[in-house]
This record gives structure tokens, sequence and C-alpha cells, in this order.
């Protein structure tokens, strides 16, 4: 420990190591932190470097009252406890609490319109005429530590159950903002009540896990400087009333004020409220921006996606049409049916559904350990959809008793993504399906009360359990190599 000047100690920006070599040794770090920690002079959890104060008082009305008051004598004091909640006065015009000056927006509005009997009051140390507190609190404040409360019984006597909070919180959501300002606050409540021996967590951290959601960014217009809303930009361009080459087009967070934004309910009319919602939450990472193009441009994916359901279903009905030559069958050929050349062929495709079946089970239940990226998610069903469409019109693999319910669980599947899709698949897929399916499927419920699809115990393929994504990544990479490579051989062969 060096002795240094108190502006020294409090010094976060500067650290000195001394005989580097001796800080392996297991029992100078128990030391080190041993004295660091029974040291007042230095801090306990470090959250940010550049955090040295939070300044928690809004001057708002509205917010959890500061229970505090400002005496002459005694300065700040806190208000006695027998006299806790402090009640915010009840407003009859909530038009005064407008800013009216420079004074307001310092002093806090509050003060200017509350009530004199509310605003006054005795010092709690040396009973002289204070004035109450008028800043509330920041909602960060509050929501750093309510979670305590929604999880155990609310009571008057105590802000939450200790006992029944002990666990830490398994996901903290947010996104940019919430990680670098509300997750530090929230630590520090929790490290303060720890302190404060209020808490008794099993973990000396609150939130167990972090999940970054990114911002999404649209294209944004600027003429002279100035921002400009998207639909008046198409307008204008239409009128000739301003010219392209004039405008400064980039693409910023999503606001009202820029004007870049898109209003969902405008998506919904034009495009259904499945696609609407596979365009926010499919085919791209929710922990990377994303880059909002035309709607066009962004709805392509999950048309051709909701258009690749339907028609293999379609299929899968037209199929068993022609097959049962019923006063069902169709008058018109619609599609080519194409018959299994041979037993091994045959076979090999069918063990090849079973395959991806379970794999693509694997990969959408569990896929990222902890948290299931919607974005890879409907990615890996996209593929599973592309896979079913290649065979479902194999005469011999589409009629086949395995192969029905590999459709089935990808109904299933698609039901949390695109619900109103997958109930119209389902619909369709048991008006035709095998009556022995019943043993698996209930009939008489939606797609999304099936019980969700298990991995086949004879896919043999390396649990996801003890692999990472990367490592998955590496042996999807390292299987179309092997395949390329085969295929590369069979053409020479055949040469």
């Amino acid at each position: 420990i060096i002795n240094k000047s108190e502006d020294e100690l409090h010094n976060t920006f500067e650290a000195f190591l001394i005989n580097e070599s001796a800080s392996k040794s297991t029992e100078l770090k128990e030391k080190v932190l041993e004295i660091c920690k029974n040291n007042p002079h230095l801090g306990g959890h470090v959250a940010s470097k550049k955090f040295r104060d939070w300044v928690v008082s809004r001057q708002r009305y509205w917010g959890t009252p500061i229970p505090a008051v400002h005496c002459v004598n005694c300065g700040i004091q806190p208000i006695q406890e027998n006299e806790l909640p402090v009640l915010l006065p009840e407003l009859k015009d909530f038009h005064n609490l407008r800013k009216q000056s420079a004074f307001d927006e310092i002093c806090g509005r509050l003060k200017s319109i509350a009530p004199s009997e509310w605003l006054n009051v005795k010092c709690p140390k040396c009973n002289h005429d204070s004035i109450r507190e008028t800043d509330t609190l920041d909602t960060f404040f509050d929501s750093s530590w309510y979670y305590l409360r929604y999880a155990s019984e609310p009571t008057d006597k105590v802000p939450f159950d200790a006992e029944k909070v002990k666990k830490p919180i398994w996901l903290y959501i947010g996104g940019v903002e919430h990680i670098t300002g509300h997750l530090l606050l929230a630590r520090f409540i929790h490290h303060f009540l720890r302190t404060q021996k209020l808490l008794q967590p099993e973990t000396s951290e609150p939130f167990n896990s972090i999940f970054l959601q990114q911002i999404v960014t649209g294209k944004t217009y600027k003429l002279n400087g100035k921002y400009l809303k998207n639909d008046n930009v198409k307008r204008m361009l239409a009128e000739q009333s301003i010219r392209k080459e004039d405008l400064t087009i980039t693409y910023e967070k999503m606001s009202k004020s820029k004007g870049n934004g898109v209003d969902p309910l405008l998506l919904v009319e034009s495009y259904g409220i499945d696609a609407t919602r596979l365009s926010v939450i499919g085919f791209q990472r929710a922990d990377k921006v994303r880059v909002w193009e035309d709607d066009e441009e962004e709805f392509d994916k999950p048309l051709d996606f909701i258009r690749r359901a339907i028609l293999l279903i379609d299929q899968f009905i037209y199929l068993r049409k022609v097959v049962n030559e019923s006063k069902r069958a169709p008058n018109v050929k619609r599609f080519p049916i194409v018959n299994v050349v041979s037993e091994d062929h045959y076979n090999n495709k069918l063990s090849e559904i079973m395959k991806m079946r379970s794999k693509f089970v694997d990969e959408v239940t569990r896929y990222n350990d902890k948290v299931i990226d919607t974005g890879e998610v409907t990615n890996v069903l996209y593929d599973y959809l592309k896979l079913l469409s290649k065979r479902v019109l194999m005469k011999e693999i589409g009629l086949s008793v395995q192969f029905e319910p590999c459709l089935a669980d990808f109904i299933i599947m698609i039901s949390p993504f695109t619900p109103h899709l997958a109930e119209e698949c389902w619909k369709g897929f048991i008006s035709f399906a095998n009556p022995s399916l019943r043993e698996n499927y209930d009939f008489s419920k939606l797609a999304c009360e099936q019980v969700w699809p298990k991995v086949d115990e004879k896919y043999q393929e390396q649990s996801i359990d003890t692999m990472s994504v990367k490592e998955r990544k590496k042996l999807l990479k390292k299987e179309k190599k092997q395949k390329k490579m085969k295929e590369k051989k069979r053409v020479d062969n055949s040469d």
C-alpha cells in the first residue's frame, strides 16, 4: 500500500504495480484484497471511471418526493420516519407547472405553485421554520431497486422481503443508455443495500447476465442543416421542389424529431401483423445495429418466408389430393411431383430430413446457451423451411410418415414469431395429416398449444450444451467444406 495524498488516493485513472512477479502469489493477492476491503479510503465496487457522482434530483412535479427539508440553522435535514411517505400536493391546474422563467428551471416549478401549508414546515432537528425539498427523485433511482419489491410480497413496513430476493436477476435487457447509465445505478443501489444489511444476496452482483439490444437507424435527410421528414422528402422530390443532390443523407437513430421513423400501424396495414413482427425481430441479431432501409426492401425476406410457408402447406395438401384420386383431387396439375429414383436415394433423403429436423429443433430451442436471439433463430427456421420445400414434392418422401412430424414441428416452432401464419398452416396440415400423428400431437388444439418439439434420441450431433456459437459455426463451415469436396470428387470421377 503506497501512502499518497488525499487527492491522489481517490484518483481512479492511475495505478502502480510494484514487483509484478510477486502478483502471481495467491497469498499476496488475498492479503492485498483483505487490506483493500478494510481500508475506508478505497472504493468497493468499481462501476465507471467517469461517474464520480450521481445527481438524483429532478425539477419535475411528478416523481418520488425527496424526504428532506431545508433549514437555515441545520441545513438539509431528513424528515421524521413517522411522517413518511411524503405525498405531493394535489394540483387542480397542471398548466401552471409549465416553465415560466429561468428561475423556474433552476429552483423547480413545484416551489412556485405549491401550497404554503405543504411547502413551509418545521425543522425536525431545531423546530425552526424550514422549506420542503421540492425536487423529485430521478426515475432511474426508483427503477434501480423496484425489482426487489416486485419479486416479494408488498408490505407497508419494509420495502421488500429480503428472504425472497436472495437470487440475482437472471437477465438484464437494455439499450446503450441502460448499460452506461441505469445498470451502474442499479448496481450502486444493490451494493448500498447490501452494506446496510438490508439485503443478504447469494451473489455480490444483482444481475446474472446482460443482453445489450441495439438501436434501429433510419434513413435521415437534411437540407441546409435542418432535418426533413421522410414523407416530406418523397413529396418534395416528386414535386421537384428540391433536388436529391441538395440533401445530406445519413443513417441515424430513429426519432420523431428527425422524422426518420416508421409508423408500425401503417406497416401492419400494408403488410400484415406477422410480416411486420418478422421484419422487426427476424433475420438479424438483436445485438447488432439495425439499419432500416426502404419498407419494400425490409419486407422482402419476411414476405418470402410467409410465401414459402404457405406454398409448402399448399404443396403438402396437393400431393395427398393427387395420390388419393378422390373427389377432392385437383383437376389442374399445379406442381410437378417427382418420383424417387432408387431405394438408396429415398433412404438418403429421408435420413437427411430426420437429421436436419433434430438439428434445427436443437438450434431453435437452445440456440445461444442462455439468451435466444430471435434474429438467429428465424434464420435457422428459414433454412429449415427451404429444406422442407425441396422435399415435399418428392412423392415417396412427402408422403412418408417421417416427413409429417418434421413439417408439424416447423409449424410449431414458427408460432412464437408468426402466430397467425402458424395457425393457418396448422389448420391446413391437420386436415390431411396421417391420423397416427395424434399420438404425439393434439389436433384439437392450436399450434401454439402443442408440446414443444424435442431432439430425437438417435440424433448424434454434438449437444448444444457443450458447444459455443463459434464452435457451432465452425462445425457448420467444416460440414459445408466436406460437402463441396465430395461434390467435386463426384464430378471428377464422372469425367
